[in-house]
């Protein structure tokens, strides 16, 4: 090996000599245990190509074929012979694969080289590939004049793809006059490609007429287009029922992306033609016919129990089957689901997390937010909003709506980032039309003059654009802008109908501020009945403003029975929370022992934690009797 070492200058000689005594080229004679020599040193020397060639061509650490390669070894130097003698459809076929390998140069050179000998040759799909590398002109001399006229050439002869790519650079007027040429001899390809023009020039019904014209005479990609077309219903009215029939036409021509639409309208279409188990064994079959994602509908079948009997065991195989091919991650997102949304098996947050991770590592958006969320809240992580702000930038890099709002809300509240309420009001008016939270947000931002100017008319439709989609945090400020007349005239009814659809989402801020207007009857009826009752909603459900007010009402037997054993309960639910006023009352409460036993040291400290959080009665009670700090 080493003598070899020095009779060659570089590792792709070697390669080359090794093809030449692996395929019989040069006239040499077919010498296996030698190639594999000479692409062993290559692949010492660090050649790509040939460590690529060991791996899918020899057996494992053996200088013989591997069982797969001895299968189809005839052929394969049947093609590299054909080549060598310059036949044209045989360099293409070989050339026009290295076309397209981005790591090596080398290899590129001499695919370019093969197929620019079979487009010389006037091979027609070798034109269009040569021309389309002279125009490029990304790897070799951009030849604008050249690589058109190639281009052309295989148009004049009906190859689609360059009549195709004429239309698409401003050829039109030849790019029309070739499609209608080879049409008119009922060339399928040719009648779909001319349909595809008609589309694009808004010629909807007679593009559409073109396509079954084309797919009537076998064209599988006219008839997949068609089902697509009725599918979406965006150029002609929606039929579910012609779409359906047009990817069955396609699926059973071979179109694997057909079956898996097929498959799709057939579980959630119409309800009167839906076929659950005719839906899975169409994913079935287009997961087998190569459509490699498909696993994935055929592993959320077994999850649901959709056309086959629900198992995990069955989803899980199948998620882990689907996240072997190509992109991996929408698999990987899958079986997070699975064990986070206890549909199919029991909620496993250290498993979920697992495979959230390897998602968002391959840059999931919804990964990514999740991920972020978990971190924003400490769910299975520990806390770290360094973390959370990092995710939900690579969402947000890849336009996730819900992660851009996330961010939004660091830079208002000055989380990780500085605050800069003008990039969070940025962020939030980029994703308003999508979000109602982002749209409610906005309106704050209207109200408080954070990162624009204050503006409650502004304000006031944002909150009534983001309540009306249901959002409850809105419906609640729009309350307040009626009960406060912020862009409005003051209307408490209309306040407490807002505060009332937000209660009915469980808000209880809006709990509190409609008990409150029912408890002094402010614009509306007294009802004492009804503001105890949202009290204690909200006190249980933890507001603390809530716990207070209802604490106070035990605490002075307000329309209640005096408690102060109940009052103190409440007063101290939200002094926890910090509430300072409860905390002033709790201090009253062990002053007086009036629900709890006298305790004038603790009524001290309660009294200075109070006016430590700036409650000015507990300052004004210490300051006029003169009550040390304990």
């Amino acid at each position: 090996m080493k003598l070899f070492d020095r009779l060659f200058k570089s590792s792709n000689d070697l390669v080359e000599i090794g093809n030449q005594s692996l395929f019989g080229l040069g006239g040499k004679d077919v010498n296996i245990p030698l190639a594999h020599q000479y692409f062993t040193l290559a692949a010492e020397k660090g050649n790509q190509n040939a460590v690529l060639i060991l791996d899918t061509m020899f057996a494992p650490g053996k200088n013989e074929l591997c069982d797969e390669m001895k299968a189809g070894f005839d052929l394969l130097r049947k093609l590299r012979l054909e080549v060598e003698a310059g036949d044209p459809a045989a360099c293409f076929l070989y050339g026009v694969g290295k076309l397209s390998d981005d790591m090596d140069d080398h290899l590129y050179q001499k695919g370019l080289a093969w197929v620019k000998h079979s487009a010389e040759a006037e091979y027609v799909p070798a034109m269009h590939a040569y021309g389309c590398e002279l125009l490029k002109g990304k790897r070799i001399h951009q030849d604008k004049q050249t690589g058109l006229a190639f281009i052309k050439k295989s148009a004049k002869q009906g190859y689609v793809k360059s009549i195709q790519l004429l239309y698409n650079i401003g050829e039109e007027v030849l790019a029309l006059k070739y499609a209608n040429e080879f049409a008119a001899k009922d060339d399928p390809e040719a009648i779909a490609t001319l349909a595809q023009m008609k589309l694009l020039d808004k010629c909807f019904d007679e593009g559409i007429s073109l396509y079954e014209k084309a797919a009537s005479l076998g064209d599988r990609e006219a008839m997949f287009n068609l089902g697509v077309i009725y599918d979406n219903g965006e150029i002609c009215e929606k039929d579910s029922y012609k779409a359906a029939m047009w990817y069955q036409r396609a699926a059973e021509s071979g179109d694997a992306q057909a079956m898996d639409n097929l498959a799709f309208l057939l579980e959630k279409g119409p309800e009167e033609m839906r076929n659950v188990e005719s839906a899975f064994n169409w994913y079935v079959k287009a997961a087998e016919a190569g459509l490699n994602k498909a696993w994935n509908d055929v592993a959320t079948c077994y999850k649901y129990g959709v056309g086959v009997s629900q198992s995990v065991e069955r989803a899980r195989e199948y998620y882990i089957k689907a996240s072997e091919f190509e992109e991996p991650e929408i698999a990987y997102y899958n079986l997070f689901l699975l064990y986070t949304d206890g549909i199919a098996t029991k909620r496993n947050p250290e498993e979920a997390l697992k495979w959230l991770r390897k998602s968002a590592d391959k840059g999931v958006p919804d990964a990514c937010w999740h991920l972020g969320t978990h971190y924003k809240l400490g769910i299975i992580v520990s806390q770290d909003f360094d973390q959370a702000f990092r995710w939900y930038n690579i969402a947000a890099g890849q336009g996730h709506p819900k992660s851009i709002y996330e961010i939004g809300l660091m830079y208002l509240r000055g989380m990780v980032v500085e605050q800069n309420d003008k990039k969070a009001f940025e962020l939030f008016e980029k994703v308003s039309k999508i979000l109602p939270e982002a749209m409610g947000k906005l309106g704050h931002c209207y109200s408080n003059g954070m990162g624009c100017v204050k503006d409650y008319s502004k304000a006031l439709a944002c909150y009534e654009s983001a309540a009306l989609k249901g959002n409850a945090e809105a419906q609640y400020d729009l309350g307040i802008c009626y009960r406060r007349g912020e862009g409005t005239p003051v209307d408490i009814p209309r306040a407490i109908q807002w505060y009332e659809k937000a209660i009915a989402q469980g808000h209880t801020g809006a709990m509190v501020n409609c008990a409150i207007l029912y408890d002094n009857g402010i614009g509306v009826e007294t009802n004492h009945a009804q503001a105890y009752h949202l009290f204690k909603e909200a006190a249980e459900a933890g507001n603390y403003q809530a716990q207070f007010c209802l604490g106070d009402m035990y605490f002075q037997g307000h329309h209640v029975e005096q408690d102060y054993s109940e009052a103190v309960i409440w007063f101290a639910l939200a002094a926890e929370q910090g509430e300072p006023d409860s905390i002033f009352h709790l201090a009253i409460c062990y002053s007086e022992g009036l629900g709890v036993e006298k305790d004038f040291r603790k009524a001290v400290e309660l009294l200075y934690s109070a006016a430590d959080k700036g409650w000015q009665p507990a300052i004004q009670v210490i300051q006029e009797h003169s009550i040390p700090r304990p």
